[in-house]
């Protein structure tokens, strides 16, 4: 299953066993956000949000 989150500029790509979280910075740069086991979209975000303001 393929999920965009419009806000954050992310995409989830799931299976029944993984997950994996790209998307795009401010300025349109691809960047990973996460990969590993499943998650929600919602769960993708708040790792993007995370990434954003911890560096």
């Amino acid at each position: 299953m393929i999920e965009y989150d419009l806000r954050h500029r992310i995409w989830l790509l799931s299976t029944p066993t993984t997950a994996y979280a790209p998307g795009l910075d401010d300025d349109g740069t691809p960047r990973h956000v996460r990969r590993g086991p499943p998650l929600t979209l919602e769960q993708a975000a708040a790792g993007a949000e995370e990434q954003r303001y911890s560096c």
